[in-house]
């Protein structure tokens, strides 16, 4: 493997761990909220609100839609 800077590097031992990740489900996630495609979704009041925060000129009101969730998500 090549790191940043150029230099070949390798592991002198395998990792002893395993990673199950589910972050597919956000590939095409962002571009459905952006879209408001299919139109189900902005049956959600909270993608609704997402989605006129990406598309609103205000940067106050798109910070604050992804804001206020992840506090919300981290109070809980």
């Amino acid at each position: 493997m090549t790191n940043e800077t150029g230099q070949q590097v390798k592991l002198s031992r395998p990792l002893d761990f395993l990673v199950v990740s589910d972050h597919s489900d956000f590939l095409d996630g962002f571009q459905q909220i952006l879209n408001g495609e299919p139109p189900e979704i902005l049956e959600d009041e909270t993608v609704a609100r997402w989605h006129e925060g990406v598309n609103s000129d205000d940067p106050d009101r798109l910070f604050g839609t992804w804001v206020a969730k992840l506090l919300l998500i981290l109070k809980s």
